[in-house]
């Protein structure tokens, strides 16, 4: 498995270096002639370089409109570029800051404000214009979590820093910034995870914690402390990755988790609304989750594997297209369309299967436009069209933004449909 993924590292390596070949394209919104099965609407420039594979974890916030907002960390200085795009990829904005890098590339829409974290502050963007409507740093040297969340109309993250022993999940006022409530909450410096359901959401590190999202207050449901005995300096210690996500059905949460001292103990497991454990599978590590409307969870690390939610029983296992003989293609993470099609980017193509196991949809680089590998995941807009980044070809040249025409119909709503549960990335299933 080590050996594998060494292999897969520099199969990407490899890729990245040949592309860096060709001249600077032009920065406007250019229609693209149609190649054999794939057609791109539209391609524009970005305005920093990006790579990626570093992190994979680029995914633009879409809004009721289709308008797209892309959040990069520029390569070569310590911070942020957020730019609009219209959905005939006209740009409308470009905002960025020297100060510091956004933790990943993730922004959330909401009510006409963009959102999204760095290593000490939470910035909010109006999303017409790209002007700093507030950032909060509620104290010196506080840190922020990686994930925000919306909840009963709020924003909802976590700090670190206040105090030595704490962390602290906050409710913030989305038009103001101003903290409306907050709760102490485990070790300093814990990596947390964050999903909500209405004014529910679920916080995660060691323990398993349901709070209630009221005005003012944020009072716990239950708590659960999450299997195993892990320790590292004489204190229960995990890794969390991937996703936490919710099934609309039952809201049980699933979510993924690890032993940092011993290789190979990934868990995924399952709780009830209640707290109640359904099952736990060892040995299963994951990226990213989603889950459909028939309670089934869907797990993607290189293959895409569909398990029944209730009982974690597994369905079937797809593995993606390959244009490079099976060596370093990767279902990682995946966007559930309207027409039943689940739509999953990697550094070598886009690809489409359904809910049967069959291959719908394919898009390698020599297809769109010559885009340059490393690719980013898929991004889907509400008239069928996939959006997806790709790698500046050469130092010279930017970094671009391509629309694909598909018939995607766009993300499925009211499930945990990709990573951030929708097109907004609000990590809510019905906000």
């Amino acid at each position: 498995m080590i050996k594998l993924n060494l292999l897969k590292i520099t199969i990407v390596i490899v890729i990245v270096v040949l592309n860096w070949s060709c001249s600077k394209t032009d920065s406007t919104a250019t229609p693209t002639p149609q190649p054999e099965s794939v057609q791109v609407v539209w391609k524009n420039d970005l305005a920093v370089k990006i790579n990626p594979a570093i992190g994979r974890n680029y995914m633009p916030a879409v809004d009721e409109n289709n308008n797209i907002y892309v959040l990069m960390n520029n390569l070569e200085t310590d911070g942020w570029v957020m730019q609009a795009f219209n959905v005939s990829g006209t740009l409308l904005w470009t905002e960025n800051s020297s100060s510091e890098n956004a933790i990943r590339q993730i922004p959330t829409y909401y009510e006409g404000r963009l959102y999204f974290a760095t290593h000490s502050k939470i910035i909010c963007l109006d999303a017409s214009t790209g002007n700093l409507l507030w950032d909060l740093n509620p104290a010196d040297s506080v840190e922020t979590t990686t994930d925000i969340v919306i909840s009963n109309h709020q924003l909802v993250t976590v700090f670190s820093g206040f105090t030595a022993e704490h962390s602290y999940v906050a409710a913030i006022d989305p038009t103001t910034g101003d903290i409306s409530a907050f709760k102490a909450l485990g070790i300093r410096g814990q990596i947390f995870k964050l999903a909500a359901v209405g004014s529910y959401f679920y916080v995660c590190y060691n323990n398993l914690y349901k709070y209630q999202n009221n005005t003012g207050t944020i009072d716990l449901e239950w708590m659960q402390t999450l299997p195993g005995n892990i320790h590292v300096n004489d204190e229960t210690y995990r890794i969390l990755y991937g996703d936490m996500v919710i099934d609309p059905n039952n809201d049980n949460v699933y979510l993924t988790y690890s032993n940092p001292t011993d290789y190979g103990t990934d868990v995924l497991i399952a709780y009830d609304m209640s707290g109640n454990m359904l099952w736990k599978k060892d040995g299963v590590s994951a990226t990213h989750l989603s889950v459909d409307f028939d309670n089934n969870l869907y797990v993607s690390n290189s293959d895409l594997i569909k398990y029944n939610g209730n009982n974690g029983a597994e369905i079937w296992t797809a593995t993606p297209p390959s244009e490079t003989m099976g060596m370093g293609n990767e279902i990682d993470a995946i966007t559930h369309g309207q027409n039943g099609v689940m739509y999953a980017g990697d550094v070598y193509g886009v690809y489409g299967i359904d809910a049967n196991n069959q291959n719908q949809f394919q898009a390698f680089p020599n297809s769109i436009a010559g885009a340059q590998t490393p690719l980013t995941y898929a991004t889907l807009l509400s008239n069928g069209n996939v959006v997806v980044l790709g790698m500046a070809k050469d130092e010279n040249s930017s970094a671009q933004i391509y629309c694909i025409k598909e018939e995607s119909e766009g993300v499925k709503p009211n499930i945990w449909a990709k990573w951030g549960a929708n097109a907004a990335n609000t990590f809510n299933l019905y906000e």
